[in-house]
Order: structure tokens, then C-alpha cells, then sequence
């Protein structure tokens, strides 16, 4: 792909995410100002949060523990195990930009939460953990 699609690409991302009323990322401002690896990454990791809680969100209670069972689907995750999986994901990637452990209590209590007022608080905490995280690495680096 050329420059010329490429920026024709971008600008049809941002017309998009503007459209759906995303956080405006560093990487579309209209100045000449140069962003950091740091502020690019958590300006995705925003977009993909904006988008991800919300459509967690929308699922009803009563359907966090749906699974699908018919086929090949024997054993897989919940709907609440697979927000949950995200959000120990961010976790995970947080606590590695730190070189530290994920945090006890989130460890502790993972496997316990079940309902989705809980699932939820965990998935939006584990994104409030992970963007500081983004901006302390680049100040390491």
C-alpha cells in the first residue's frame, strides 16, 4: 500500500471514529506535532476500550453466563469469563510494562466475580490500570 492510501486510509478511520464519537487520538491532529510510541499506543488502547465496554456493557445479566454448547463449542468460555479474560489481559500487559506482578487483590478475586456489575467494574479498573502504565513506560524508555 502507498503513502497516498495509506493517508487516504487514516483519513477515512478518523472521519469514522469521529462519526461514532471516539476519543480523538494524538495521531489525528491537524498540527505538526510529533506523538510518542506512548501516546499512540493508548490512544488505540482508548478506542478499543471505548468500544469493548460498551458492548460488554449491552449484554444483558442474564447473558454474561451464556457459553455455546451445540458443535464443537464443548467447553469454551462464558461471556463473563471472556471479559474477564480481557481484563486480565490488561492487567497482565500492565504489570509487564511495570516488571511487577499483577496487584494481589485483583488476583485474588478474579475467579469470584461472577456477577456483571462485577465483571464490569473489573474490565474498566483493569483499563484504568493499563493506561498509566503506557505513559510510565515511556518515560522509562
Amino acid at each position: 500500500m502507498g503513502f497516498g492510501k495509506c493517508n487516504h486510509s487514516l483519513q477515512t478511520f478518523r472521519a469514522s471514529s469521529v462519526a461514532r464519537g471516539a476519543r480523538k487520538a494524538p495521531w489525528f491532529s491537524t498540527t505538526s506535532e510529533r506523538f510518542t510510541v506512548s501516546q499512540v499506543e493508548d490512544g488505540l488502547v482508548g478506542r478499543v476500550e471505548s468500544t469493548f465496554v460498551r458492548t460488554a456493557d449491552a449484554m444483558p445479566e442474564d447473558k454474561f453466563s451464556f457459553a455455546p454448547t451445540n458443535g464443537e463449542f464443548k467447553g469454551v468460555r462464558t461471556f463473563g469469563e471472556m471479559v474477564k479474560h480481557v481484563a486480565g489481559s490488561n492487567y497482565g500487559m500492565a504489570a509487564a510494562m511495570l516488571q511487577e506482578k499483577i496487584p494481589a487483590e485483583v488476583e485474588n478475586s478474579f475467579d469470584s466475580l461472577n456477577s456483571k456489575a462485577d465483571i464490569m467494574k473489573l474490565l474498566k479498573d483493569s483499563y484504568a490500570y493499563l493506561h498509566p502504565q503506557e505513559h510510565q513506560r515511556e518515560k522509562r524508555n
